[in-house]
């Protein structure tokens, strides 16, 4: 073997377990920015779920509300045109 042969091994040697190397620590250890996202997409679905909980909370009460006093208008309503529409 000549002095070129073994530069040429050491070098693919070294390569190779370079490659390795990455490819573990990549295993390993996961990328710190798409943790760090994942953790503000988790904040942001967090607060977009407690506005979600107090639109339900406090919205659909009012809605139910103004059904109810609709739901007594018609009956009034309903009453009044009873009484003063001759019946045929």
């Amino acid at each position: 073997m000549n002095i070129e042969t073994i530069i040429q091994l050491a070098v693919s040697l070294l390569t190779l377990l370079c490659l390795v190397w990455v490819m573990i620590s990549r295993v390993k250890d996961p990328d710190a920015k798409a943790s760090e996202k994942i953790a503000i997409l988790k904040e942001q679905f967090l607060s977009t779920d407690k506005e979600l909980k107090l639109i339900r909370e406090n919205h659909l009460s009012h809605i139910e509300r103004d059904i109810t006093f609709l739901k007594e208008g018609q009956v009034k309503l309903f009453t009044i045109l009873e009484e003063r529409l001759p019946n045929k």
